[in-house]
């Protein structure tokens, strides 16, 4: 049974509507899409609505498809209307650059699947060189690296198989830097929605009314 993440953005309105608005959402689908596995509203227990509130629809799924539960409540959070014209906090443009520096990182390691740039020179490396063969250090097998998809040793596993130390050293260098710009950026993003708040004092977020909307994301059982 796996699971798939659905979306949806609606008039503000208040939580208890909210809530009333999403139990209708989950009917009509159930006759829409069936009782079992649909992947549909009706797959997910009901609304938990985050007091987070966000300037870009883009900020608003990345925030609800991380901490929605699978197979249980969607997530709602506050969203800006496109309409309301303001400022913009300065953090935001520092985010998508340290962004770029992490995908260009994860790019060099490739990310859980391990299939990175230092991984493909290695391969073209060893299969550009005049031997055909290869001997597996741990189990010893000689295999032909003609064909090789992969960097380990398709009989142990044995990830030295291809990757020399030079190689391993730039995966764990470039792992690293990742792991580092993550945790800033999502540091940075704490402050920029905090700063972004402040930078839009005039919109009323306690009630009702044209200048924000709810975002509502999950993960529906399929």
């Amino acid at each position: 049974m796996g699971a798939e993440y659905r979306e949806t953005v609606l008039d503000a309105m208040t939580e208890q509507e909210l809530h009333s608005e999403f139990e209708g959402m989950k009917e009509s689908a159930m006759y829409r899409s069936g009782m079992e596995y649909s992947g549909d509203w009706n797959m997910c227990e009901g609304v938990s609505v985050h007091e987070q509130v966000f300037f870009s629809e883009n900020d608003a799924r990345d925030y609800a498809f991380e901490h929605a539960e699978k197979w249980g409540n969607v997530v709602a959070v506050k969203l800006l209307n496109k309409s309301v014209d303001i400022k913009k906090s300065a953090l935001f443009s520092t985010i998508e650059k340290l962004e770029k520096r992490a995908s260009d990182a994860e790019a060099m390691f490739g990310g859980s699947w391990n299939i990175g740039s230092v991984h493909k020179v290695a391969l073209i490396r060893v299969q550009s060189g005049k031997s055909q063969k290869r001997t597996c250090k741990r189990c010893e097998s000689s295999i032909s690296v003609k064909h090789l998809k992969s960097v380990r040793c398709p009989v142990c596993g044995n990830d030295s198989f291809v990757l020399n130390n030079q190689d391993k050293q730039k995966i764990a260098k470039a792992r690293a830097e990742h792991e580092a710009l993550i945790e800033q950026i999502e540091n940075l993003k704490k402050l920029a929605i905090e700063e972004q708040r402040n930078l839009a004092p005039d919109v009323d977020w306690d009630t009702p009314n044209s200048s924000w909307r709810w975002y509502i994301g999950g993960w529906c059982a399929c």
